[in-house]
């Protein structure tokens, strides 16, 4: 008989709730700072807590699975609440900010990439969605804030993080048959990429151009050929 996903991954169910709160207080921190009124700062914190695990269930057409609980819904309204009243409180720890982001964003790419293999995709499909799952939360809180996403901009890794933990993970899994160690390495391994990125300031680089140089080379290689 064929295993019936229920949504449930390897890790225990406190650290999605801990992904939902980090997720939701970075969001509601963000809309806070720009004075967003408290209706804003809780639709960021519930967007940016919750967008990535409600993609993950749209992904994988089983239903919305993570709103029928509701710890999930009252985690990311109690990061709402800091968010609104703490902002530029917790605005002065950005690097610990910053670092629980990187913990959340490790966090769902494995179970993005868990959910859909335990649904029965293949790997490539599963890398897929584990990198959407971790990049889904960032990505809409700046598109409600009316910015351009960092996903899309020139930066700090991001989304290069998230699918490289991805694919790590399905790799782990296939070799060691344990989803919880691999689980564990992944999270590991996206925390410590995502943080010496930015210690050490590494960033991707604005898309280049080549036209010129390709239609230089094959110009003088026509001549030569002449």
């Amino acid at each position: 008989m064929p295993e019936v996903y229920t949504g449930a991954t390897a890790l225990p169910m406190w650290t999605l709730y801990l992904a939902v709160v980090v997720g939701g207080v970075a969001g509601a921190t963000y809309a806070a700072r720009r004075g967003f009124d408290v209706i804003g700062v809780l639709t960021l914190s519930i967007t940016a807590g919750l967008g990535g695990l409600l993609l993950r269930d749209i992904l994988l057409a089983r239903g919305p699975i993570v709103l029928r609980d509701t710890t999930f819904i009252w985690s990311a309204t109690a990061a709402a609440v800091l968010g609104f009243f703490f902002a530029g409180y917790i605005a002065r720890f950005d690097r610990a900010l910053l670092a629980l982001e990187a913990l959340a964003m490790g966090l769902l790419a494995t179970v993005g990439t868990d959910s859909a293999l335990r649904a029965g995709l293949g790997g490539l499909s599963a890398i897929a969605v584990g990198t959407i799952v971790a990049t889904a939360g960032p990505l809409f809180r700046d598109i409600l804030g009316g910015d351009a996403p960092q996903l899309l901009r020139p930066g700090v890794f991001l989304g290069i993080i998230a699918l490289g933990g991805s694919i790590l993970y399905v790799a782990l899994d296939a070799w060691t048959k344990q989803a919880l160690l691999s689980q564990i390495l992944v999270i590991l391994t996206v925390f410590g990429t995502r943080l010496a990125a930015l210690r050490l300031d590494l960033e991707t680089r604005s898309a280049e151009d080549v036209s010129d140089r390709v239609w230089s080379y094959w110009g003088r290689k026509d001549r030569g050929n002449a």
